[in-house]
């Protein structure tokens, strides 16, 4: 009871920034912009696919798996860059590796989701 100020501020926060997924292309424009960020720090990207994820009370999810190539800098950086809480963009599945062939260079494994605000809010 005592932090219920908090939890009703930070709802309030989501449901005035949360985006609205307003067509199955958001999955494509979320791969775009993992691309750009990819490029920022010349991580490889390959095997891109995208596609509709769940859908629940709380939000409706948007993905794009990839696979990357980088040194672990440029990984490092990459993921820092995905992650900024305001976009809404979810790491739901991580497999990052040293690269078997070149011990300098990394493999990632990635299904990326950005949550949308659901169809119908609850009150």
């Amino acid at each position: 009871m005592k932090e219920r100020d908090l939890w009703t501020k930070r709802d309030e926060w989501i449901r005035q920034h949360q985006p609205t997924l307003k067509d199955p292309a958001e999955a494509s424009a979320l791969l775009d912009q993992l691309k750009e960020i990819a490029g920022k720090y010349n991580v490889l990207i390959e095997n891109p696919a995208i596609g509709s994820g769940e859908t629940t009370p709380y939000h409706q999810t948007a993905f794009a798996s990839i696979e990357t190539k980088s040194p672990w800098r440029a990984a490092r950086s990459f993921l820092y860059d995905v992650q900024r809480p305001d976009a809404f963009i979810v790491l739901e599945n991580v497999n990052l590796a040293i690269d078997g062939s070149d011990p300098t260079m990394m493999r990632g494994k990635f299904k990326i989701a950005r949550w949308f605000a659901p169809a119908q809010r609850t009150k």
